[in-house]
């Protein structure tokens, strides 16, 4: 059986999806899918968007890039489940889950 990181790893999406993907999957450098990586955790702002380091491959680290807003983040997430679902039936939330684990700190809440 192959493991939901693979799984996730093999699906075609944005390269700025993948980056998130890839990092909160723990996906080592030399198997990612773009030249640019996040580097979590990620936080979210108290207004909503989320914010993580960022490395270019030729610009370096950019501390505190701007990603997206977390409801984006999250639909996408729970979109890439239900399609992996529909070729897997016993796929549950992996990439959700994923998400909200890279997610380190999420400022809209209160601690």
């Amino acid at each position: 059986m192959i493991e939901p990181k693979g799984i996730v790893h093999a699906v075609r999406v944005s390269p700025q999806f993948a980056a998130i993907l890839d990092d909160a999957f723990d996906i080592p450098d030399e198997l990612r899918r773009t030249n640019h990586h996040f580097r979590g955790p990620a936080q979210i702002t108290s207004d909503g968007f989320v914010m993580c380091d960022f490395e270019h491959a030729e610009q370096g680290l950019k501390p505190g890039a701007f990603v997206c807003s977390a409801d984006d983040l999250f639909r996408n997430a729970r979109a890439l489940d239900a399609h992996i679902r529909d070729f897997i039936a016993h796929w549950t939330t992996h990439a959700e889950d994923a998400v909200k684990g890279w997610i380190g700190r999420d400022w809209r809440v209160r601690h």
